[in-house]
């Protein structure tokens, strides 16, 4: 068996994005696709997704100072957070997403590795969690961040 594959749309982009750096969503039924560049100071990017699987207008965009090389989306109850982390400076933004495509600072800090390869957050009744594990020892741990006041 194969996998047929048909271009429906395609543009030539000014940056390259890279997979890690990017994420699918829903909200509302409407689907969102997120991206962030390490050109033009870390560019960023979402735009909603048709129903026929085409790119739309451009929600939100601008230049962030950090770029995050790993992006993930957290569910929360009725709310989804876009967080990001930059695996080698250790900084974590958290950011809500609003079902109009754009986004909302939650938090952006540094978080201590403490010599953990392994880094998966997810969240409950609004608290950031994370597992996290070194690769030489094994160990793992669960860790709770929250942004010192």
């Amino acid at each position: 068996m194969s996998i047929s594959i048909t271009t429906i749309q395609y543009h030539n982009a000014n940056n390259f994005y890279h997979t890690n750096a990017m994420a699918t969503y829903e909200i509302n039924n409407k689907k969102f696709i997120f991206g962030q560049s390490k050109t033009q100071n870390n560019w960023h990017f979402i735009q909603e997704i048709l129903p026929d699987g085409r790119l739309g207008n451009e929600t939100e965009h601008s230049s962030w100072p950090i770029y995050y090389d790993y992006v993930t989306v957290l569910e929360d109850g009725n709310k989804k957070y876009l967080c990001c982390i930059n695996t080698s400076s250790a900084d974590i933004q958290l950011l809500e997403l609003i079902p109009d495509g754009k986004t909302k600072l939650v938090l952006a800090d540094k978080y201590s590795q403490d010599s953990f390869e392994t880094f998966v957050p997810y969240m409950i009744n609004g608290v950031l969690f994370a597992y996290r594990q070194n690769e030489s020892s094994k160990r793992w741990e669960i860790v709770k961040l929250e942004q010192k006041k």
